[in-house]
């Protein structure tokens, strides 16, 4: 993606002209590389919290439906006799 931005800008050119340019390039793309790096590493262990927990919500749903339906049984039944 850098490097693409880096193709369009036209003061590139007198960047790359810069002594240390092909280092100062390398130090900042390693940075990138790792704060992107930490950075998906955060939203992915965010990522599985939230599935635990929609997947925790579901099953606790499904339990309080099937005791709703079992309550509403019993009631009809208790009504019907």
């Amino acid at each position: 993606m850098m490097e693409d931005i880096q193709k369009r800008d036209t003061d590139n050119f007198n960047l790359t002209r810069l002594k240390d340019y092909p280092n100062l390039w390398s130090a900042m793309n390693t940075t990138i590389e790792e704060i992107t790096g930490t950075f998906q590493g955060f939203m992915k262990a965010l990522n599985r919290e939230k599935q635990k927990q929609i997947k925790f919500c579901k099953n606790e749903l499904h339990s309080a439906e099937l005791d709703a339906e079992q309550k509403s049984i019993k009631l009809i039944r208790i009504f019907n006799s």
